[in-house]
């Protein structure tokens, strides 16, 4: 995905990867190892339930390059019961 805000509340359920504009680049600020990091690409759930949610049984989920924000009670992203091998 390109840089800019993205006001939504993700469900992925099925196996995937998601990569935003800063994907493959760490995300310390302080981290001077690797390329500097450009725009972000971020999700903002806007306060209602998880930013991003995976439901029951999703495996093998990798989100990259994302600031993910504005979860309902102070989360952004929920691994929803059984969820495995998310990648964040």
């Amino acid at each position: 995905m390109a840089a800019g805000t993205f006001n939504e509340n993700v469900v992925v359920s099925k196996a995937t990867t998601l990569k935003g504009a800063n994907a493959g680049v760490d995300p310390r600020v302080n981290c001077r190892l690797g390329p500097a990091r450009g725009d972000e690409t971020i999700i903002d759930g806007g306060g209602n339930d998880a930013t991003v949610a995976m439901t029951f049984g999703t495996a093998h989920v990798t989100v990259d390059g994302f600031t993910i924000q504005g979860g309902g009670g102070g989360g952004g992203y929920f691994p929803r019961e059984t969820s495995t091998a998310a990648s964040i």
